[in-house]
């Protein structure tokens, strides 16, 4: 009625219909319309309805124009420019800033759920794993995210804080500044290892250009213990 273009996301049939693991989807599905349903942001994607419809599983969200990723910038080759990507970092640690308070932690926050729009301005999207504080317990797997941006909290199955979202975080950070992944191995055990015992390579040795500064704010970002960290 209002006229605007949206974004449909669709559940797949082969998850949501799964005897085994339906229900399971089907509950993770929801929980991302529950979850960002609840924050109003200009940087997070908006969700105006869900539902299902002769068995089809929809959420209506706001349509990003534009409807690249961060992912297509943490690439050496196309790096931002140092201004461009400290406003996009300041965008998402305020959105963050903003669920947090909500008391929805992301749990999943890495290059490919951070939509651009042409004038850089960031989204945060995919809420699917997302800790909603009204809703019951159990209902995303414990172990959920991407376990390259996890915090090493994460990873042990400790409790997952707002701090986990702010490491990850920072390994988007360094991401955008290196083209890098800060914890980089032969194979998934192998930057697990690091994420949990190893400091990444000082970003100065990637780009000349990086100020001082981001260096103290990725150490502070990427600490192993949270307790050093923001």
């Amino acid at each position: 009625f209002v006229d605007r273009p949206v974004a449909i996301k669709v559940a797949a049939d082969e998850y949501v219909n799964s005897g085994v693991d339906g229900p399971l989807y089907r509950r993770l599905f929801f929980n991302e319309a529950q979850a960002a349903g609840m924050l109003k942001h200009p940087n997070i994607t908006a969700i105006f309805d869900a539902g299902v419809d002769r068995d089809r599983y929809y959420i209506v969200m706001e349509y990003v124009y534009g409807g690249t990723t961060l992912a297509r910038f943490t690439n050496s080759e196309h790096l931002l420019s140092i201004k461009n990507l400290t406003d996009i970092l300041y965008q998402c640690a305020m959105a963050l800033d903003y669920a947090h308070r909500k008391g929805v932690i992301h749990r999943d926050i890495k290059p490919k759920n951070i939509l651009l729009t042409d004038d850089l301005e960031a989204k945060i999207t995919d809420f699917g794993v997302a800790i909603v504080p009204h809703l019951q317990e159990g209902i995303v797997p414990e172990h959920a995210g991407s376990p390259m941006y996890m915090a090493p909290e994460q990873l042990r199955l400790e409790e997952v804080t707002s701090q986990c979202d702010l490491f990850s975080l920072g390994i988007v950070a360094y991401e955008l500044l290196t083209g890098k992944h800060p914890f980089e191995g032969r194979n998934m055990e192998a930057i697990q290892h690091r994420i949990q015992n190893t400091p990444p390579t000082p970003v100065h040795e990637f780009r000349a250009d990086i100020p001082d500064i981001y260096q103290r704010i990725i150490d502070k970002a990427l600490a192993k213990k949270t307790a050093h960290r923001y």
